[in-house]
C-alpha cells in the first residue's frame, strides 16, 4: 500500500511539470517575439527618433532645418544619399546612443507659427506621453540649424537660454538679430559656421562674432573654404563638438519633473584658434588677441577646427 501511494505521488508530481510546461505558452512550442522598441514618433510638424538602448533621456538635438526644407527624413533615416549625409546621422546617432540623446527634426513651415520656440517644447511634451519618457518634456536641447534654421537655433537660446546646451549655426542668417541682451547667451556655447561661396547668407563671419568675443562669449566660428550654401556638413568636426557640449553641459543626474541646471563651463578650460594664423592653444597658453579668436571645447575640438578651417 504504501509502495502505491508513494508511486502514485511521483506520478502526480511528474504529471503537473509536464502540464505547467505545455500550458504556459499561448503559442504552443513556438517562444514568445520580443516586442521591438519604437524610435520614430511624430507629432505634426516634427519627428523624434529615440534609440532603442537610451532607457533615460539626457538631452535632445534638434536639427532645424532650412527656409522652405524638412530635416524629418533624415531623423526617420529615409536618406540614402548622398554617402556623407547617411555616415552624418551614423555619427549622430553614436554619440545619441553614448550620451542618451534623442534626435528632432522640423519642416520649415513651423517657423511660420505664432509662438516656433513654444512649439518646440510643445513637441517634446508630446513626446514625452508618447513614449512613455516624461523626462523628455525637461530635457535640455542642443539646436543645429542649417540656413534659416540657424537664426531659429540661436534665437531659441535668446527665448530659453537655460534649457539651451549649445547652438551650432551652419550657414545660418543672424544679421537680423538685434544687439541687445546678448549676454543672456554669452555663456552658452555657440558656434558660427560659414561658407566661402556663400552668397545666400554671406561669406564673411558675422560682426556679432566679435562683439561678443570681445565680451568673454564661448563662442567659435570659421569659414569653410570652396563651399557654397549647400548642406554639406564636415560631420566629423561637428559631431566633437557636439560631443563636448554633452558632455560639458549635460549634468549626469536627471529627474522627471523638473529642467536639469545646465553646468557652467569656465572659458579658461577651453582652447583659443587664431583666425590669421590658425594656431591653436589652451587658453591660458594662447599668445594673440584673446577677443578675436575662436573659443573651443578643448583639443580636439580644436584639432578640427583647425583641419576643416585653415
Amino acid at each position: 500500500m504504501k509502495t502505491a501511494l508513494k508511486f502514485l505521488t511521483i506520478f502526480y508530481f511528474f504529471a503537473l511539470i509536464l502540464f505547467a510546461c505545455s500550458s504556459g505558452n499561448d503559442n504552443g512550442d513556438q517562444p514568445m517575439e520580443p516586442t521591438e522598441k519604437q524610435t520614430i514618433y511624430e507629432s505634426n510638424l516634427f519627428t523624434m527618433y529615440l534609440p532603442k538602448n537610451v532607457n533615460e533621456v539626457k538631452g535632445v538635438i534638434f536639427f532645424l532645418t532650412g527656409g522652405s526644407g524638412d530635416s524629418r527624413p533624415w531623423v526617420r533615416g529615409d536618406v540614402t544619399s548622398p554617402p556623407e549625409a547617411v555616415l552624418g546621422r551614423q555619427q549622430i546617432v553614436q554619440i545619441m546612443e553614448s550620451y542618451n540623446l534623442v534626435l528632432i527634426g522640423n519642416e520649415s513651415s513651423h517657423y511660420s507659427e505664432a509662438s516656433p520656440y513654444q512649439s518646440m517644447l510643445s513637441a517634446l511634451q508630446a513626446f514625452a506621453n508618447a513614449s512613455d519618457h516624461p523626462e523628455l518634456a525637461f530635457a535640455p536641447l542642443l539646436p543645429f540649424g542649417y540656413s534659416t534654421g540657424g537664426r531659429a537655433a540661436l534665437n531659441f537660446a535668446f527665448n530659453y537660454p537655460e534649457r539651451t546646451v549649445g547652438v551650432y549655426v551652419y550657414k545660418g542668417d543672424i544679421s537680423n538679430i538685434s544687439d541687445q541682451s546678448w549676454e543672456i547667451i554669452r555663456n552658452i556655447p555657440t558656434f558660427l559656421h560659414m561658407g566661402e561661396l556663400d552668397t545666400n547668407v554671406g561669406s564673411t563671419i558675422p560682426y556679432q562674432f566679435g562683439l561678443n568675443r570681445e565680451e568673454g562669449a564661448l563662442w567659435g566660428a570659421g569659414i569653410e573654404k570652396g563651399v557654397a550654401h549647400e548642406f554639406n556638413p564636415p560631420f566629423e568636426f561637428i559631431t566633437d563638438w557636439m560631443k563636448a557640449s554633452a558632455i560639458s553641459r549635460i549634468p549626469n543626474s536627471i529627474t522627471s519633473n523638473s529642467t536639469p541646471v545646465l553646468k557652467e563651463i569656465m572659458k579658461e578650460s577651453g582652447w583659443l584658434g587664431d583666425h590669421d594664423t590658425f594656431n591653436i592653444m589652451t587658453y591660458n597658453e594662447f599668445q594673440g588677441d584673446l577677443g578675436s579668436a575662436s573659443w573651443l571645447y578643448n583639443e580636439e575640438t580644436a584639432e578640427g577646427w583647425k583641419s576643416i578651417f585653415e
